[in-house]
């Protein structure tokens, strides 16, 4: 898994070997029915212009966000993904790393966009990619990068997400981005990270935590972990192991 991107040029960085592919592609015989390459490298061209613009601002007038920001930045963030999204239509499905590719582009530019006060409409698909990636990586320092991004999403996400409106689904996206977040966390090895993800787990799902961090205490007897990973682990679970289970 290659780096998350967490800042502009990055990302655009991160979306240069893609845009190289793209322009390899042979344009359509129904244009019609589907996006033009070039069309969309030259979309994203203006898109990063409009980003740089909107970055540039937010240095000069920081914490300045209105109303009609965080409205121009979701629509930033949402054609930012629509594009993505018919880039990857027109690109080899082939590709072994095609996913992995993707989701972190998506997960740059929804990153990009909750730091620059833009509003999260689906979590879901955020959440899939994220664990996709977890799940591939075994590198402590992108596990960390990935945790950090995690904590940030959970910041950032809003009411539409914090108040858990269907806590009664065990399967709902910001509950498993949580429990998501502890266990990335700990197999990064970063106390820090742990301390950070599991203060953010008691505080939205405290039914969930209990059986989280019995759970987690087996876990570290399976691994050779550090001592600090096992003391954060052990404090959280000696005050919550006897909470709620997990339903």
């Amino acid at each position: 898994m290659g780096p998350v991107p967490n800042d502009l040029e990055r990302l655009q960085e991160q979306l240069g070997s893609l845009l190289v592919e793209l322009s390899l592609q042979e344009a359509p015989a129904d244009v019609s029915s589907v996006d033009n390459p070039q069309d969309l490298i030259s979309a994203f061209g203006q898109l990063f212009q409009v980003m740089a613009r909107l970055e540039a601002d937010a240095i000069r007038h920081p914490d300045t966000a209105t109303p009609e920001t965080t409205q121009s930045v979701t629509e930033i963030g949402e054609f930012a993904l629509s594009l993505l999204d018919k880039s990857a239509q027109l690109l080899p499905s082939n590709d072994p790393s095609r996913a992995e590719q993707l989701a972190l582009l998506n997960i740059g530019f929804v990153h990009w966009m909750l730091r620059h006060a833009g509003e999260l409409k689906q979590l879901e698909p955020v959440v899939n990619d994220l664990a996709m990636l977890a799940n591939g990586c075994d590198n402590t320092t992108a596990l960390a990068e990935l945790a950090r991004v995690m904590l940030d999403i959970i910041d950032h996400a809003g009411p539409r997400f914090s108040q858990d409106l269907e806590s009664h689904n065990p399967g709902r996206p910001w509950r498993l981005l949580h429990l998501n977040l502890g266990i990335v966390a700990t197999r990064a090895r970063r106390a820090d990270l742990m301390d950070q993800a599991f203060e953010r787990l008691v505080q939205h799902l405290p039914q969930d935590a209990g059986q989280f961090f019995h759970q987690g205490m087996q876990q570290l007897q399976l691994g050779d972990f550090p001592e600090s990973v096992r003391s954060v682990m052990s404090r959280y679970f000696q005050h919550w192991g006897g909470k709620p289970a997990l339903h």
